[in-house]
């Protein structure tokens, strides 16, 4: 997509998890960043070596939507198993989908951030794997089994489209573990449920949330009036009337479903319709103290983690 020639974009849409592999190669080039207009996870997503790569727009993190409020009172992956599995005894305690290179080694370094709030999340990325983290997160794992060596959140059950979210409208399952934004096909799949319990989901020994942050970066080689064009745009993708727009599918027939998906942007929560909306405030209030990814070194040790983590946990 980035590069020279005819067919190479100009402005992209990046998970900042790959941002120092393309600074790098140098395919992106640094662009400018207001402070304090995003949240503070976001900014620091964006930022390598003093300089900023890209214009935050989304952030995403894992939650656990249930439909007992005692969820509220889960502090780590012991309490948190334990209270699903009270929730309703002999359901299966959790839905999730952890089948995939990416999500698997990206949930354990969400636990290494539970287990380890005052670290760096970067440490997480090398081998060997944590072993108060791996233990921890092998609980919340362990929880989607309801008989000994099946466990559909690890064999790819509900790896095709929304298996796993189905299950958890459907009430196979107490609780259900993904982004923000699969309460949109849990709600489609059983419209008449009433709006789920949402934490950050404590995989480790605590709970403190970490970020993926999604941000619009700039191809090295748009100069001139390209670059005039892609701040131009950029500058309207970070507005928090286009943010809204998209949050609450205003592109949609009326009376679509909001698409819960976590905005970067402060001034998106603070102004209508988020302001009312009861899943947007408590998704904000997940966001006090969070942290994002490591903007370096995943892609490369995501294979090798995944495997260790495997072989850990089956």
């Amino acid at each position: 997509m980035l590069g020279t020639g005819t067919g190479a974009a100009q402005v992209v849409e990046v998970d900042t998890l790959i941002l120092g592999s393309l600074a790098e190669k140098k395919w992106i080039q640094p662009v400018a960043l207001e402070a304090g207009v995003v949240h503070s996870a976001a900014e620091e997503a964006v930022r390598i070596g003093g300089a900023n790569y890209g214009v935050p727009t989304y952030l995403c993190t894992n939650v656990v939507y249930s439909r007992t409020t005692n969820i509220r009172s889960a502090t780590d992956s012991a309490s948190l198993v334990r209270i699903l599995r009270e929730a309703a005894p002999g359901k299966r305690p959790l839905a999730t989908n952890l089948d995939g290179s990416w999500t698997l080694p990206s949930s354990y370094i969400d636990a290494w951030a539970d287990t380890h709030p005052g670290d760096a999340l970067a440490s997480a990325i090398s081998l060997p794997l944590d072993s108060p983290t791996l233990n921890a997160f092998a609980d919340v794992v362990d929880s989607c089994s309801l008989e000994a060596g099946v466990n559909p959140c690890l064999d790819g059950s509900y790896a095709d489209n929304t298996v796993a979210e189905v299950a958890f409208a459907q009430e196979q399952a107490n609780g259900f573990m993904g982004y923000t934004e699969r309460l949109f096909y849990i709600l489609q799949s059983q419209p008449s449920m009433p709006l789920p319990e949402v934490i950050s989901v404590p995989l480790g020994a605590g709970s403190a949330p970490a970020v993926f942050v999604d941000a619009l970066v700039l191809n090295a080689n748009c100069t001139g009036m390209c670059a005039e064009d892609a701040r131009a745009f950029t500058s309207f993708m970070q507005d928090p009337e286009t943010r809204s727009l998209i949050a609450f599918s205003e592109d949609g027939p009326q009376g679509t479903r909001p698409r819960y998906l976590l905005q970067a942007n402060r001034a998106f929560y603070q102004q209508e319709p988020a302001r009312s909306d009861p899943m947007y405030q408590q998704y904000e209030t997940l966001l006090s103290g969070a942290r994002p990814y490591p903007n370096q070194r995943f892609p490369e040790n995501r294979k090798a983690l995944q495997a260790a983590l495997l072989e850990a946990l089956q």
